[in-house]
């Protein structure tokens, strides 16, 4: 692409300026507009006189013929000399300038180039990043050795890929061939937005060209306006070049779930996905689940346009199996090879703490023991430890994972405030009321998550039989229990909580009569659950029966690992993760899936809180070792770039507010747009469109002309 200096006399603050021409010795054809002039001049006729003898009337008809001649010789010649004028000025290529274009002199060039997930989708057999790579490097074609360019990749590794701009293209041409696409978010505008604040002086008049499939997870257009009014001031242009041609066919992962959420020894778990599939994506898929290179098990999806899909899966982790189970969950191959894959590594525990606290001593949690730890050998391996109430006031109870509190005595401020804070920390608080009556509706309003709750104790007629229900069949546990012991569940009541929560609130557990069986509420990082009857066999014969030993199992084993850190995260994500040991500060090293590690010098503000981990760059299984310890971690592509949703030209264009974007969507248009812009508006499309129209006016007017010859009928008449 060639480019032409603009001329001296074309001022900044000007609203328009005159044209220039590119191609000024084609203006040496308008000489040619002297040809008709001279040929009229020679050609111009005097009047003959004709001797006759009425001459009043031979005068006027004259007089009136002349002037209609002379009118349309004009309007001819006129024309003509236009037509030539104007097709010279067409081929000496005239380009129009307005105010907004850019400064002449040195170049300055910011490319954009996204690498975030997204441009990892397949566009005719050939990602997105690749094509934004390509029309990059086209750009940077036929610049001048002083021209500055520079780099940024919102999304990989080095985000500053080349900046501040640099005159040595080499280099930069060199950065963007090796440049790899990346697996997380890229934030692409917020990226622009920094850097235009940290260069002020050499950015003015630069050209800055996203390169971008303007994901909507990955653009705040909330920036756009922001970012024109800076380019405004630096007398810049922004270009947003759009890669997406359309949604390509795909499904991913949108959300997995791990029951329980920790391996409880060698016992099994479940692993539950929902798949989503593109408006473009219809058919079945097949999921697999892969443990240790090894698959566990498969299943199939139907998927519709544009909707999600359930499936579940059964993983074992085997008798001899230490440390973390790690494993993937995958999906055919499909446009977007990025979210086909899920990662998990979940923890191992040898047991479960938990605290059971009875009010009236060993009555109130011997059935509750007995349930959650039948023979002292339960499949989930709690390790129960019972309680009295004062014991409990004056323990520290950090270290249990579940606190049982059955019939308490008293629920002071001081054991309001205790138990509000192991919840809020993670832990599973389950309250049951009882004969002391603390459980009161002023008491529980206490607690954030109840505020509004109403209760009152009733008293039922003696060994009445009433049916729980499930009122939300989808609820998780809810689930697993119904799916070992099927609802309704038969239970003798002699007296009951009866519990009313403001209307919409959904809640799984019902009695069939109506009022909640059961609650539960996120608190923090925990949870808290109040039941309307007893743990002991003052209220109701439930602890006796089967419902009682499967709820109770199911309960811990959905939230086995609620005090446990996940090991799972997002590219780019930062994970909280326990350590043992004393150590604030440590040096750990992390072996990336790729083979490279890295050194984290990390620190926590006490001995028991949780390191934050960061430097998941790829999608996959890491390593952490330090201090003799081991932990196997999993990174996977954020869901919502799996989403492949991207804003179109007119959403760009209504976030920019008055701020005009070149918009583009093939090279061609961007060179054009481009070249209006460091050159000006080119005029001879419409030169040439003047010089048609007058050409059909100059037949038109020749023709008037020529029967003008001829005598006016008046006369015609008057020589007869």
């Amino acid at each position: 692409m060639r480019h032409h200096r603009t001329p001296k006399g074309s001022g900044e603050g000007s609203c328009s300026s005159m044209p220039f021409f590119l191609a000024n010795p084609f203006l040496w054809f308008s000489l040619a507009a002297l040809i008709p002039v001279a040929l009229h001049l020679l050609h111009r006729k005097r009047p003959r006189p004709i001797r006759f003898a009425a001459l009043r009337f031979l005068r006027t008809a004259m007089e009136r013929s002349r002037r209609s001649r002379r009118l349309t010789q004009c309007a001819t010649l006129l024309m003509r000399v236009l037509i030539l004028l104007a097709l010279a000025a067409a081929f000496a290529q005239p380009l129009l300038r307005f105010a907004r274009f850019l400064p002449e002199g040195r170049r300055v060039l910011v490319i954009v180039l996204d690498s975030s997930a997204s441009m990892q989708a397949l566009e005719g057999g050939v990602s997105r990043f690749e094509i934004g790579r390509t029309w990059a490097l086209d750009l940077l074609q036929g610049l001048r050795e002083d021209d500055l360019v520079a780099v940024l990749a919102p999304g990989s590794g080095q985000p500053r890929l080349v900046f501040p701009p640099v005159s040595s293209h080499r280099e930069v041409i060199q950065a963007l061939s090796e440049l790899r696409c990346g697996w997380g978010r890229g934030d692409l505008l917020e990226l622009v937005s920094d850097c235009l604040k940290r260069e002020e002086g050499i950015l003015r008049g630069v050209e800055l060209h996203l390169f971008s499939d303007f994901q909507q997870s990955d653009c705040n257009l909330s920036l756009l306006a922001e970012i024109g009014t800076d380019l405004q001031r630096r007398r810049g242009v922004l270009f947003c070049n759009r890669i997406a041609r359309g949604r390509p066919g795909s499904c991913g992962f949108t959300e997995v779930q791990f029951m329980p959420p920790a391996i409880i020894a060698s016992g099994n778990y479940q692993a539950r996905a929902s798949v989503r599939s593109s408006e473009n994506f219809s058919g079945a898929n097949v999921l697999r689940l892969m443990q240790n290179g090894f698959e566990q098990g498969q299943t199939s999806i139907e998927l519709l346009p544009g909707e999600s899909g359930k499936a579940t899966l059964q993983g074992n982790p085997g008798e001899s199996a230490e440390g973390e189970i790690s494993g993937y969950l995958e999906l055919e191959p499909d446009s977007f090879l990025a979210d086909n894959r899920f990662y998990f590594s979940l923890p191992r525990l040898a047991g479960i703490p938990a605290l059971l606290v009875g009010g009236n001593g060993a009555r109130d949690t011997f059935f509750l023991e007995k349930a959650i730890s039948p023979g002292g050998h339960a499949s989930t391996l709690v390790i129960p430890r019972r309680m009295d109430w004062d014991s409990f006031l004056s323990l520290d109870v950090g270290d249990f994972s579940f606190l049982f509190l059955c019939n308490p005595q008293t629920l002071d401020q001081a054991a309001v405030r205790k138990i509000t804070t192991f919840a809020e920390r993670g832990g599973i608080v389950v309250i049951f009321p009882g004969e002391n009556q603390a459980v009161t509706e002023e008491v529980l309003r206490t607690f954030s998550c109840w505020e509004k709750l109403s209760l009152k104790a009733e008293n039922l007629d003696s060994e009445s039989n009433w049916n729980v229900v499930l009122n939300d069949q989808n609820e998780v546990m809810a689930k697993s229990v119904a799916g070992k012991l099927p609802p309704p569940w038969k239970l003798p009541l002699r007296k009951r909580l009866k519990l009313e929560l403001p209307a919409g609130q959904m809640v799984p557990w019902m009695f069939e009569e109506g009022g909640p069986f059961a609650l539960s509420a996120q608190l923090g990082a925990g949870q808290m659950w109040l039941f309307s009857i007893t743990a002991n066999r003052d209220w109701s014969d439930w602890p006796i029966t089967p419902f009682f030993f499967v709820f109770m199992q199911e309960l811990i084993r959905n939230a086995a690992g609620a005090r446990q850190n996940s090991l799972i995260t997002e590219v780019g994500g930062v994970l909280p993760l326990s350590w043992p040991g004393r150590e604030t500060e440590m040096l750990f090293e992390l072996l990336a899936p790729n083979g490279k590690t890295r050194n984290l010098a990390l620190q926590r503000p006490v001995e028991h809180a949780a390191f934050l981990v960061s430097g998941f760059d790829e999608p996959g299984i890491y390593s952490l070792s330090g201090g003799g310890f081991r932990r196997l971690l999993a990174a996977n592509v954020p869901s919502r770039e799996g989403q492949l949703a991207v804003y179109g030209a007119s959403e760009l264009q209504a976030s920019a507010g008055k701020f005009p974007l070149c918009i583009s969507e093939t090279p061609a248009e961007l060179l054009e747009q481009l070249s209006e812009q460091r050159q000006g508006r080119p005029l001879w499309p419409l030169l040439l469109l003047l010089a048609f129209f007058l050409s059909m006016l100059e037949v038109l007017f020749a023709n008037i002309r020529s029967r003008q010859k001829q005598p006016p009928a008046r006369l015609q008449e008057l020589l007869k």
